[in-house]
Protein backbone atom coordinates (compact mmCIF):
# COMPACT_ATOMS: atom_id res chain seq x y z
CA UNK A 1 0.00 0.00 0.00
CA UNK A 2 1.66 2.88 -0.97
CA UNK A 3 1.29 6.52 0.78
CA UNK A 4 -1.18 7.87 -1.98
CA UNK A 5 -3.94 5.34 -1.26
CA UNK A 6 -5.54 7.34 1.64
CA UNK A 7 -6.04 10.05 -0.80
CA UNK A 8 -8.61 7.90 -1.98
CA UNK A 9 -12.40 9.58 -1.62
CA UNK A 10 -13.33 6.11 0.49
CA UNK A 11 -11.83 3.31 2.05
CA UNK A 12 -12.46 -0.34 0.75
CA UNK A 13 -13.98 -1.37 4.19
CA UNK A 14 -16.22 1.92 4.46
CA UNK A 15 -20.27 0.68 3.34
CA UNK A 16 -20.70 2.76 0.48
CA UNK A 17 -19.01 5.87 -1.65
CA UNK A 18 -21.13 9.03 -2.34
CA UNK A 19 -20.74 10.70 -5.23
CA UNK A 20 -21.30 14.47 -5.57
CA UNK A 21 -24.04 14.06 -7.65
CA UNK A 22 -26.14 12.16 -5.60
CA UNK A 23 -25.29 14.51 -2.70
CA UNK A 24 -26.50 17.32 -5.13
CA UNK A 25 -29.63 15.62 -6.30
CA UNK A 26 -30.91 14.60 -1.95
CA UNK A 27 -29.70 19.02 -1.76
CA UNK A 28 -32.26 19.22 -4.92
CA UNK A 29 -34.82 16.84 -2.43
CA UNK A 30 -34.73 18.92 0.35
CA UNK A 31 -35.04 22.53 -1.10
CA UNK A 32 -38.02 20.46 -2.73
CA UNK A 33 -39.32 19.61 0.51
CA UNK A 34 -38.34 22.76 2.08
CA UNK A 35 -40.62 24.16 -0.55
CA UNK A 36 -43.54 22.42 0.17
CA UNK A 37 -43.18 22.55 4.38
CA UNK A 38 -43.11 26.69 3.46
CA UNK A 39 -46.39 26.49 1.34
CA UNK A 40 -48.04 24.67 4.32
CA UNK A 41 -48.02 27.49 6.64
CA UNK A 42 -46.83 28.61 10.09
CA UNK A 43 -49.14 27.11 11.77
CA UNK A 44 -48.81 23.63 10.60
CA UNK A 45 -44.96 23.36 10.58
CA UNK A 46 -45.21 23.93 14.52
CA UNK A 47 -47.32 21.07 14.73
CA UNK A 48 -44.67 19.06 13.67
CA UNK A 49 -42.22 20.06 16.17
CA UNK A 50 -39.31 21.11 13.60
CA UNK A 51 -37.26 22.46 16.35
CA UNK A 52 -36.98 26.50 17.23
CA UNK A 53 -33.78 26.72 14.77
CA UNK A 54 -36.09 25.52 11.83
CA UNK A 55 -38.90 27.55 13.18
CA UNK A 56 -37.00 30.55 12.77
CA UNK A 57 -35.51 29.56 9.14
CA UNK A 58 -38.88 29.33 7.92
CA UNK A 59 -40.11 32.56 9.17
CA UNK A 60 -37.13 34.24 8.15
CA UNK A 61 -37.76 32.30 4.53
CA UNK A 62 -40.91 34.06 4.57
CA UNK A 63 -39.51 37.69 5.26
CA UNK A 64 -37.18 37.02 2.85
CA UNK A 65 -37.21 39.74 0.34
CA UNK A 66 -35.48 39.74 -3.37
CA UNK A 67 -34.63 36.14 -5.40
CA UNK A 68 -31.17 36.00 -4.33
CA UNK A 69 -32.23 36.69 -0.04
CA UNK A 70 -35.03 33.61 -0.41
CA UNK A 71 -32.74 30.85 -2.13
CA UNK A 72 -30.19 31.87 0.44
CA UNK A 73 -32.53 31.12 2.83
CA UNK A 74 -34.03 28.31 1.89
CA UNK A 75 -30.80 27.07 1.06
CA UNK A 76 -30.62 27.16 5.28
CA UNK A 77 -34.39 25.56 5.58
CA UNK A 78 -32.88 22.77 3.94
CA UNK A 79 -29.35 22.61 6.05
CA UNK A 80 -31.80 22.98 9.28
CA UNK A 81 -33.82 19.35 7.41
CA UNK A 82 -31.10 17.60 7.23
CA UNK A 83 -31.00 16.74 10.95
CA UNK A 84 -35.01 15.62 10.67
CA UNK A 85 -36.25 12.71 9.82
CA UNK A 86 -36.96 12.87 6.22
CA UNK A 87 -40.06 10.54 6.18
CA UNK A 88 -42.15 12.07 9.01
CA UNK A 89 -41.90 15.73 7.00
CA UNK A 90 -42.85 13.76 3.83
CA UNK A 91 -45.52 12.19 5.54
CA UNK A 92 -46.78 15.20 6.81
CA UNK A 93 -46.95 17.13 3.48
CA UNK A 94 -48.59 14.54 1.84
CA UNK A 95 -51.42 14.43 4.36
CA UNK A 96 -51.56 18.20 4.11
CA UNK A 97 -52.12 17.90 0.18
CA UNK A 98 -55.19 15.12 0.76
CA UNK A 99 -56.65 17.77 3.13
CA UNK A 100 -55.54 15.85 6.39
CA UNK A 101 -54.35 16.98 9.77
CA UNK A 102 -50.64 17.73 9.13
CA UNK A 103 -50.27 15.37 12.65
CA UNK A 104 -52.53 12.16 12.76
CA UNK A 105 -55.10 12.60 15.61
CA UNK A 106 -53.53 9.40 17.30
CA UNK A 107 -50.24 11.40 17.93
CA UNK A 108 -52.25 14.33 19.30
CA UNK A 109 -53.13 14.43 22.73
CA UNK A 110 -56.60 14.62 21.86
CA UNK A 111 -56.04 11.63 19.93
CA UNK A 112 -54.32 9.52 22.55
CA UNK A 113 -57.52 10.93 25.55
CA UNK A 114 -59.99 9.07 22.42
CA UNK A 115 -57.77 5.79 22.14
CA UNK A 116 -57.30 5.54 26.19
CA UNK A 117 -61.41 6.38 26.93
CA UNK A 118 -62.39 3.37 23.81
CA UNK A 119 -59.68 1.13 25.58
CA UNK A 120 -61.72 1.86 28.78
CA UNK A 121 -64.85 1.29 27.10
CA UNK A 122 -64.21 -2.06 25.62
CA UNK A 123 -61.78 -3.66 27.70
CA UNK A 124 -63.11 -2.69 30.97
CA UNK A 125 -61.18 -3.48 33.98
CA UNK A 126 -57.82 -5.04 31.94
CA UNK A 127 -57.69 -1.69 30.64
CA UNK A 128 -58.15 0.04 33.64
CA UNK A 129 -55.29 -1.65 35.66
CA UNK A 130 -53.15 -0.78 32.64
CA UNK A 131 -54.16 2.83 32.52
CA UNK A 132 -53.99 3.62 36.56
CA UNK A 133 -49.89 1.85 36.20
CA UNK A 134 -49.46 4.19 33.39
CA UNK A 135 -50.97 7.53 35.01
CA UNK A 136 -50.69 6.88 38.75
CA UNK A 137 -52.42 10.44 39.30
CA UNK A 138 -55.91 8.96 38.36
CA UNK A 139 -58.15 7.96 41.25
CA UNK A 140 -58.68 4.50 41.44
CA UNK A 141 -62.35 4.95 42.58
CA UNK A 142 -63.27 7.66 40.91
CA UNK A 143 -62.09 5.74 37.75
CA UNK A 144 -64.42 2.32 38.89
CA UNK A 145 -67.13 4.34 39.21
CA UNK A 146 -67.24 6.39 36.22
CA UNK A 147 -66.18 3.52 33.88
CA UNK A 148 -68.97 1.37 35.53
CA UNK A 149 -71.66 3.90 34.37
CA UNK A 150 -70.40 4.69 30.95
CA UNK A 151 -70.19 0.69 30.32
CA UNK A 152 -73.90 0.37 31.70
CA UNK A 153 -75.37 3.75 29.45
CA UNK A 154 -73.19 1.91 25.94
CA UNK A 155 -76.36 0.04 24.86
CA UNK A 156 -78.47 2.76 25.49
CA UNK A 157 -78.79 6.15 23.85
CA UNK A 158 -77.55 7.94 27.07
CA UNK A 159 -74.45 9.42 27.34
CA UNK A 160 -73.81 11.87 30.30
CA UNK A 161 -71.55 8.89 32.24
CA UNK A 162 -69.64 8.74 29.01
CA UNK A 163 -69.35 12.20 28.70
CA UNK A 164 -68.11 12.47 32.75
CA UNK A 165 -65.55 9.63 32.39
CA UNK A 166 -64.27 12.03 29.03
CA UNK A 167 -64.62 15.03 31.12
CA UNK A 168 -62.33 13.36 33.66
CA UNK A 169 -60.15 12.13 31.34
CA UNK A 170 -59.27 15.41 30.07
CA UNK A 171 -58.89 17.28 33.42
CA UNK A 172 -56.39 14.66 34.89
CA UNK A 173 -54.06 13.66 32.23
Amino acid sequence: MNEHDSDLPYEADEEEYISKTQIKNELKELTHLALELHAMGMTNLKKLELGENAIDAFENLGRARGNEGKKRQLKYVSKQLRELDREKLETAVARFKRGQPVVPKEDSKAGKLEALYNQLLNDGNTAMEAALNEHPELDRQQLRQLLRNAVKEKGTSKTKAQQKLQLYLKENL
